[in-house]
Parts: structure tokens; sequence; C-alpha cells
């Protein structure tokens, strides 16, 4: 959602059709000289926010919002500095997922059965987590996918979390 030029006060509201990571993003890029000010008043599921922002000439601010799809922000804004008491206001969503494949083996080389608990991460949270029976000397081909919210570079891990003997 782009205001586009908002000149001393302006309000929103927005509802978000996907889930995902949104960003109130202030805008002053094109100011050469003028630091802006900004104070703001919102409100995400039921929580009202006040906070203030300065953001210099030719720089962009912005604050996180996480909304899941229907979810609402409204707000109010205070814009004083420069010439023009203003500054470009939107709102910017990341709403890619992403399915990650994965496959590995899980082996028991020991003289017992047992079980192995077995997370899939994404830099080092867990994105999927299941449990399997694995025999004495067996192993176990395991295949799926997790999901995760957005399609940045991530470093993936099967880890072993726990085992018990069965």
């Amino acid at each position: 959602m782009n205001q586009g030029l908002v000149s001393q006060s302006g309000s929103f509201s927005y509802i978000a059709n996907l889930t995902g990571s949104y960003y109130l993003t202030f805008d002053n890029s094109f100011s050469v000289f003028s630091t802006k000010n900004v104070a703001l008043s919102y409100v995400v599921a039921g929580k009202q926010y006040n906070t203030g922002v300065t953001i210099g000439a030719g720089q962009v601010q912005t604050i996180f919002v996480g909304l899941g799809s229907g979810g609402q922000v409204t707000g109010n804004i205070s814009v004083s500095g420069g010439s023009g008491n203003d500054i470009d206001f939107s709102i910017v969503g990341n709403t890619c997922t992403e399915a990650v494949p994965f496959s590995f083996t899980i082996v028991n080389s020991g003289s017992v059965g047992g079980y192995a608990t077995v997370a899939y991460q994404s830099d080092g949270s867990s994105i999927w987590t299941n449990r399997y029976y694995v025999s004495a000397g067996q192993q176990l081909p395991v295949s799926g996918s997790g999901n995760l919210l957005d399609c940045n570079s991530h470093n993936f891990s099967a880890v072993v979390t726990a085992e018990q003997k069965g």
C-alpha cells in the first residue's frame, strides 16, 4: 500500500490478504538536507503502539508489523521537519512462502532398537520435527518438506534432538 507523500499528518488502515512480514516504511530519500521526525500511533491485533522515528535526509526507516491473513494495521502519523513537514509512507509486505524439501537417513549402529526425534532446522530454528523408530543395526531413509514464511537464503540442518531405547 503506497500512501504517497504525507504532509503534517495522516491516517492509514491496511488489511493483509496473505500472512507475512509487513513493514511500515517511512521514506525520506527525496530530501537532500532535511531530517524528518515522525510520531506514530498504530494498532495491530488489538494492541496499541506509540513510537517515534527520526529519518535522516536521503534515508528510509521501517517498522516491522507481522500480520496474518485478514490481519489489520491502522494508525496515525504526524510529521515534522524540513520545509514541508512531509514523508513518503507505504506498507510493504514480504508474503513469499517457500516449501523446502529435504531427505536424510537415520542410522542405528547400536545393538538395540530405539527412537530418534529429528528436527529439520532453518538457521537453528525448527521448521519440521518427527519421531522415528529404528531397529538395531538398521537405516531409515526420511524425506519431507518444511515451510518458511520468506524466500531469503537460509542455512539448513537435520538434527537429532532426542534418543530413546525402545
